[in-house]
């Protein structure tokens, strides 16, 4: 290839290189919903001063929506209700009426549904300029409406995403969306459909969160007792979701909650993280279709959501929301155990050096922290609701001794049905516990001791 004719093909790639740069610079923003980017066509309200205010009728009524300083909108007379960002932003800023195509003005409006309009809005500017845009009917192709302006001989499609939200209702524009928390620090969490449950903060540093615990202990009804953090999030975070949106607004600024049954509450859910968030709701009676009445703590306002989203947090009992373990300490921490099972005896030795003995004999580190897992892994299945009578000698006596000279603590397992134990820890009883988690242990014992 010739020189000169490498020269300017170099040239000319290098011209086009740049033209593309800047055609990738200088292109307009894709429009939300799809089609021809938005700056690059005209709105509806050209006025370049800001929309301090806007009333808009359509068939759900007059709704006025106005400005505080800090630039937060509320509707006129219902300054309680919460507007959504994503249902009025478009429609007060009028950012998003884009024009589509301009029309000219037909001999009859209705034929565009712009007589009578389906929606009428009064855009007022901070300049004192009032803009009144009408809103027709859909257009037949795209998500388009039919509009115009008074004062203007034309008619616009415009986008359909900021028109519709000219059609909705007072209920259309609050806010649904209820009061979030963060799970990963709660500080309290509240439950109250009958047993009232109660869960505060606990030492992230205790030696039960290397055993899958998380932070936080129970106040009410066990007093003191870690929560586990797996089970924890199968049965409460998982079904926070269902809590976390408003599905009909039923009556504001009610003065009797009795037709609701929120006189008397069914149900009071409350949770708060360590950022300030808080979530307290309030449950009531069933609502038609399958709901159930609700409202939020300190508000006046009656709302509704599908009860199946509550059920699951309903049916929490407090004992599976524990560490169901009868007793559990660190491997560090425990210098001996004996255990007694019907006329046999271990003895398990655990010195500062990590050398481990089952009656006498050295074991293997990987055997022996597993035969640990096993003995701290008795779980109690099920709560002791009412008094019981016991065997006159427990079956099952396990006792452990502590490195730092803390007195022993002994777990006795008493043979309740021949499937149950009824489990005590230092005399106090603590649980139902399978009698399964007791062979499965003897299996391993028998194993590593040679039978």
């Amino acid at each position: 290839m010739k020189p000169l004719y490498k020269a300017l093909l170099a040239v000319g790639t290098l011209a086009a290189l740049v033209a593309a740069l800047l055609l990738l610079q200088n292109r307009p923003d894709p429009e939300p919903d799809g089609g021809e980017p938005v700056n690059s066509r005209p709105t509806v309200v050209t006025e370049e001063s800001p929309v301090t205010g806007m009333t808009v009728e359509n068939r759900h009524g007059v709704l006025r929506f106005i400005q505080d300083s800090d630039e937060n909108w509320s509707v006129e007379g219902r300054e309680y209700a919460a507007l959504a960002y994503s249902a009025t932003a478009m429609a007060l800023t009028m950012d998003g009426m884009a024009v589509r195509e301009t029309l000219d003005m037909p001999p009859d409006l209705s034929e565009f549904g712009l007589a009578p309009p389906a929606a009428v809005m009064k855009a007022e500017h901070e300049n004192g300029v009032v803009d009144t845009v009408l809103v027709g009917a859909r257009g037949v192709t795209g998500n388009v409406y039919y509009c115009m302006v008074e004062g203007r001989a034309e008619v616009y499609l415009v986008n359909g995403v900021t028109a519709e939200r000219l059609l909705f209702s007072f209920e259309q524009f609050r806010e649904t969306a209820l009061p979030k928390v963060n799970t990963e620090s709660l500080t309290l969490l509240y439950m109250n459909g009958g047993e009232e449950i109660e869960l505060a903060s606990s030492d992230p540093d205790s030696e039960k969160a290397q055993f899958g615990m998380v932070y936080l202990r129970m106040v009410k009804p066990f007093e003191g007792r870690d929560v586990m953090g797996s089970t924890l999030q199968d049965l409460v975070y998982a079904h926070m979701g269902g809590i976390g949106q408003i599905g009909e607004f039923v009556e504001d600024n009610a003065k009797d909650f009795t037709p609701y049954g929120l006189d008397e509450p069914r149900f009071v859910f409350r949770a708060e993280d360590d950022a300030g968030g808080k979530l307290h709701l309030i449950f009531g009676a069933d609502a038609p279709d399958g709901g159930i009445y609700f409202r939020l703590s300190g508000e006046p306002h009656v709302c509704a959501m599908p009860k199946e989203g509550v059920e699951p947090l309903m049916a929490i009992s407090a004992f599976y929301l524990t560490d169901r373990f009868i007793a559990i300490y660190s491997i560090t921490d425990v210098s001996s155990i004996v255990i007694n099972d019907k006329g046999f005896e271990w003895a398990l030795t655990m010195d500062e050096d990590e050398t481990f003995t089952l009656n006498g004999e050295i074991a293997k580190d990987s055997e022996f922290r597993w035969l640990y897992q096993k003995i701290v892994g008795i779980m109690g299945d099920a709560p002791i609701e009412e008094e019981i009578d016991l065997p006159d000698e427990p079956e099952v006596v396990i006792t452990y001794r502590f490195n730092d000279g803390r007195p022993p603590a002994v777990v006795e397992l008493y043979n309740h049905d021949g499937r149950l134990y009824a489990a005590s820890l230092d005399g106090e009883l603590k649980a139902f516990s399978s009698i399964r988690y007791t062979d499965d242990l003897r299996a391993v014992l028998k194993e590593m001791s040679g039978g």
